[in-house]
C-alpha cells in the first residue's frame, strides 16, 4: 500500500507541477473545508498556482488563550513532511491560513526571518516568498518574539469588517508586519472568506502580485 500522502490537492490537480501555496485550515476544521472554503480564490488561480491543504494537528487549544508559545513538534512534523513531499514535484512559494491557521502562519514567517537573520532552530526545508493570511488571530504563534522586530516577508491581510476578531486580525498586522512590505484588505465580511466575485479578486490580484515581486 502506498503511504498516505502529507497533504490534500486542491483545485489545481491537473497542474501539480505549478508553484505551489501551502494552505493551514482554522480551529475547528479541517483540510478538506479549508479546501471548499478558498475555492473561489482557488479557481481564479488555477492556472497560476497549486494549492495544498495541511491537515492538522496545530495547537490550536493554546492559541484561543492569545498566548505565544512554540508550536509543538508533531505540527512541524506535519509541515516539514509536506513541504519535503511537495519540492519534488513544484517549488513552494507561498503559505495561507485561515483565521488560526493565519496566526501559525505568521509564526512561521517571523521564525523564518529569524533563521534568515542568523538564529537558531531549525528550518522547514523552504523560505516562503510570501504569505496570505486571512482573517487572522494575533500574535504570532511563537515563543521567540522579539521587541522590535517586524516581520518583511511579503504579506497580505485580509480582515473582515464585521468579523468578531477583526480587532485581532488588525493587531497582527498592526503590531507584527513591516508596512513597507505587507498589505491590508478589508472587506465587509464576517469570520469567512469572499463568495462575490469582486471582493474574491482583491484577494486574488493581491496574491499575483506577491509572486510577481517576489520572483
Amino acid at each position: 500500500m502506498a503511504p498516505k500522502p502529507a497533504y490534500k490537492d486542491g483545485l489545481s490537480v491537473d497542474n501539480a507541477d505549478l508553484p505551489t501555496i501551502i494552505c493551514l485550515h482554522g480551529a475547528g476544521t479541517n483540510a478538506a473545508i479549508f479546501n471548499i472554503q478558498s475555492i473561489r480564490i482557488q479557481r481564479a488561480l488555477r492556472d497560476s498556482f497549486h494549492f495544498i491543504f495541511l491537515q492538522g494537528p496545530f495547537p490550536y487549544e493554546r492559541a484561543r488563550t492569545g498566548d505565544a508559545g512554540p508550536m509543538p513538534d508533531e505540527s512541524l512534523q506535519v509541515i516539514k513532511k509536506a513541504i519535503a513531499e511537495r519540492q519534488r514535484i513544484s517549488d513552494v512559494v507561498g503559505i495561507m491560513g485561515f483565521s488560526q491557521g493565519a496566526r501559525t502562519a505568521a509564526g512561521l514567517l517571523y521564525e523564518q526571518q529569524l533563521r534568515d537573520k542568523g538564529g537558531e532552530g531549525e528550518g522547514l526545508g523552504v523560505d516562503f516568498k510570501f504569505g496570505v493570511l486571512c482573517m487572522g488571530t494575533s500574535p504570532p504563534l511563537t515563543d521567540k518574539l522579539l521587541q522590535n522586530e517586524l516581520i518583511t516577508v511579503p504579506s497580505i491581510h485580509v480582515v473582515g469588517t464585521s468579523d468578531p476578531w477583526a480587532f485581532s486580525s488588525r493587531e497582527l498586522y498592526e503590531g507584527f508586519f513591516d508596512k513597507k512590505t505587507s498589505k491590508k484588505i478589508e472587506l465587509d465580511l464576517g469570520h469567512r472568506l469572499p463568495v462575490v466575485e469582486e471582493d474574491t479578486y482583491k484577494i486574488v490580484h493581491a496574491i499575483q502580485r506577491l509572486f510577481r515581486e517576489t520572483s
